[in-house]
């Protein structure tokens, strides 16, 4: 569904070009133009997820968790660990205790910390759109190309994918592959179409 994210920055280029024309008229920089379209789109997003997950939790009776008291994630895949907050049953009296607030703050410090990063690459996508001219409508796939990828790498660094299967290695090795692929692909198709325009 990441391209609706697309959908919408196109969408809010009247804002964009609003916004530039009023940065050039201030002897100001265009590269923050497209900062007002982030602010609706990301306004929207953040509606619906907010709305959605407070029908999680008011279904689910897991608002307590916010303050550290122990709960159930009745999305649970796997057995009950104890190693995790979300794996807490509050029925087993050795998983019953509060998270510390040392803990409990650290875990908003750094959920906070992972937003901000989160909100970054679209702060900094917006602003190289703004140097792509007429090669912007590639911007999107490369930004979310981009991440797939240098994630991936880094989790093979990290070793995230030892102790897997051959196969699900094999899968992570063609997906790497198809996506650095179709980047050289999008890449050469700009490069040919700058060509045949001279």
């Amino acid at each position: 569904m990441s391209s609706f994210f697309a959908f919408g920055l196109d969408a809010g280029k009247p804002i964009g070009e609003l916004t530039k024309t009023n940065l050039l008229a201030l002897g100001r920089s265009d590269v923050l133009q497209n900062l007002p379209v982030l602010v609706i789109v990301l306004w929207g997003g953040f509606l619906t997820n907010f709305v959605w997950s407070w029908i999680l939790i008011i279904k689910n009776g897991s608002a307590a968790q916010f303050t550290g008291t122990p709960g159930m994630n009745p999305m649970r895949a796997t057995a009950v660990t104890g190693n995790t907050m979300a794996d807490f049953d509050p029925e087993d009296p050795e998983y019953s205790e509060r998270l510390s607030i040392t803990t409990l703050l650290a875990n908003y410090l750094f959920a906070g910390l992972a937003g901000v990063i989160w909100y970054f690459q679209f702060f900094f996508y917006s602003m190289g759109t703004t140097k792509m001219g007429k090669y912007d409508f590639s911007s999107w796939t490369l930004h979310m190309a981009s991440i797939i990828i240098f994630a991936t790498l880094w989790g093979i660094f990290l070793k995230e994918w030892k102790g897997t299967s051959s196969r699900t290695k094999l899968l992570v090795a063609a997906g790497l592959t198809l996506l650095i692929g179709s980047t050289v692909v999008v890449g050469y198709g700009n490069y040919l179409q700058s060509v045949l325009k001279k």
